[in-house]
């Protein structure tokens, strides 16, 4: 069961942002590297998803792979930072003494980061203009959300049922 829910927080920071743009704030301060582990196992199978459905291979597939793990880094990244700033605004709020100009900052950085992991997909699809054509990087935006769909999916199916198909 621990297992089936920092699944289910790691999945959470990685694919909600390829779906609403906005990605769940967690703390998984101690199992951090399990969930680094399971977030490259989740970008393992979607390459392999995604070489499959477009067909792509070689040098193709490898600056492919390059963009999005570029992304996947830079929202990584923020999303750690947003994290951060959040246990901070926590901490704040639960001073009494903290000053209202203080607790504004925290407010706005903590949107500013937000802001920032939205527009991560925009930039994606940027980057994979330079491989994609416009009907691929679409499809792509198609193949994301419907691997994020399949992936929660999976982790709210009841325990005993694996695998992709029932």
């Amino acid at each position: 069961m621990k297992h089936r829910a920092l699944l289910f927080l790691a999945l959470v920071a990685a694919l909600m942002p390829l779906v609403t743009g906005v990605s769940a704030s967690f703390a998984m301060d101690k199992e951090d590297k399990r969930a680094r582990e399971i977030l490259e196992r989740l970008m393992t199978l979607r390459n392999w998803q995604l070489m499959e459905e477009f067909h792509i291979k070689g040098e193709k597939a490898q600056k492919v792979f390059e963009i999005l793990s570029k992304y996947d880094k830079e929202r990584e990244s923020l999303i750690l930072k947003r994290r951060h700033l959040m246990n901070c605004l926590k901490d704040a709020v639960s001073d009494e003494s903290t000053p209202e100009k203080e607790l504004s900052q925290l407010m706005n950085q903590v949107l500013d980061v937000n802001i920032q992991i939205a527009t991560i997909p925009k930039k994606e699809i940027q980057g994979l203009k330079q491989v994609f054509d416009t009907r691929q990087c679409a499809k792509y935006l198609l193949f994301s959300q419907k691997f994020a769909r399949e992936i929660r999916a999976i982790v709210l199916r009841p325990s005993g049922k694996k695998g992709l198909a029932q």
